[in-house]
């Protein structure tokens, strides 16, 4: 993963990498997008036969006929194990995808709706007869029902963790969410009454910080709101970081500290600091060549793929680019990290910085945020000793500025 110091201008540019267009004739509407590993991913769409396959990242596809052509989607927790929806059945497999079987007799549900894998655990859910019904998979346990309900329809969901799960209120207005694993839930305890009533998409990167897209009812416009308390914060909306959007989006994601969001009209609106400054992006210099962009998928920093309903799919190696205009408000020279390495207790001073208020972000080397923390101190000692040796990432944000660390846990 590469890492990079990123400083923050008061009008900073934010440019994709090199896009290129992957599309052919044959390929079809991008419905859905998934990677197995870094190689090997598939596509579908909404013609029969429309489900085609990549080996290399995106860079080339071809019809596959096999059993992935029966998926809308497939996740795996290790080499072996793997689970696979399609529209009316799901399926497993504990030999890598070589052989699968059909196991929608496991579960109480007749429609299936969203599958999501994160760090070994996989949740699926879906519906029969107006209940709906959340599983969990994670090994050795096998599948265990979490949940179900007659009113909190999942059409949309999102899985931070093992603990919390993220979802959406079947009046599209109010999320609801857990963090014991399924068993019990919380609703928010009103609408989130706004112009942008329509929830779209939720991407958390800690308990704390989420991010959710609206879309006005009639579907022209949009917005994307950030929230640094969680669920409860997304409620006050008037006093949340957003960005409006004029046009609908399709999608959310992220990698780490960055964060996309777009599609109705081919262009991005990127953040790379998590959501202090948002900027817009465009795939080619003809929208129309790429509008109706439906997913997109962060198989890296460096490495994302994204495609839609216009029959179009792109590829970049080359990920996020930051273009500097102006001198730099912060120096990496200004900001000490002690010890390095650390047993998990370590230090930040940045003196030079004294009144500013920062944002602390420990980022895995699969780039997920597993620690962050707001300080106001110009010396502060974190503790992070609840997470696994190794190296991270560490981010420190701030209006003045962000500057990225490399951080050993032994």
């Amino acid at each position: 993963m590469k890492t990079f110091i990123y400083t923050c201008l008061l009008f900073p540019a934010l440019l994709f990498g090199q896009w290129v267009d992957r599309s052919t004739p044959q390929l079809g509407s991008a419905y859905f997008i998934y990677f197995i590993n870094d190689s090997v991913g598939y596509k579908g769409g909404t013609v029969p036969g429309g489900v085609h396959k990549t080996v290399n990242g995106g860079w080339d596809w071809t019809q596959d006929t096999t059993m992935y052509a029966l998926f809308k989607k497939a996740v795996f927790i290790d080499d072996n194990i793997g689970v696979a929806v399609g529209w009316k059945d799901a399926y497993q497999t504990a030999d890598g995808g070589q052989n699968w079987q059909i196991i929608s007799d496991t579960f109480a549900i007749s429609d299936f709706y969203n599958l999501e894998e994160r760090n070994g655990t996989i949740i699926l859910n879906g519906e029969d007869d107006g209940e709906y019904y959340w599983y969990v998979f994670d090994s050795p346990s096998g599948w265990t029902m979490r949940h179900s309900t007659t009113t909190e329809s999942p059409e949309i969901c999102f899985i931070l963790d093992e603990n919390h799960f993220y979802g959406v209120h079947e009046d599209f207005e109010r999320i609801f969410y857990t963090s014991d694993g399924g068993f019990t839930w919380q609703i928010d305890s009103q609408p989130m009454v706004h112009t942008y009533p329509v929830v779209k998409g939720l991407y958390f990167t800690s308990p704390d910080t989420g991010f959710v897209v609206f879309d006005n009812k009639m579907g022209f416009t949009s917005t994307v709101v950030r929230s640094y308390t969680g669920t409860e914060g997304l409620l006050n909306y008037d006093g949340l970081t957003k960005v409006h959007l004029l046009h609908p989006t399709n999608f959310i994601g992220g990698y780490g500290d960055v964060v996309c969001a777009g599609g109705g009209d081919g262009k991005f609106h990127c953040t790379p600091d998590l959501g202090d400054h948002w900027f817009e992006q465009q795939l080619t210099s003809n929208p129309d060549y790429s509008k109706n962009l439906w997913d997109i998928v962060f198989i890296s920093d460096e490495h994302i793929v994204t495609g839609g309903l216009s029959d179009r799919l792109f590829v970049t190696n080359t990920g996020i680019q930051h273009s500097l205009q102006t001198e730099s408000h912060i120096r990496e020279q200004d900001v000490s990290v002690y010890p390095n390495p650390s047993n998990g207790t370590f230090h930040i001073e940045f003196p030079s910085y004294e009144g500013s208020q920062w944002i602390v972000t420990l980022i895995s080397a699969a780039g997920q945020t597993v620690h962050q923390q707001v300080i106001n101190n110009a010396t502060e000692t974190i503790q992070a000793k609840h997470l696994a040796k190794g190296v991270y990432t560490l981010r420190l944000s701030s209006m003045q500025g962000s500057v990225s660390k490399r951080l050993v846990l032994q």
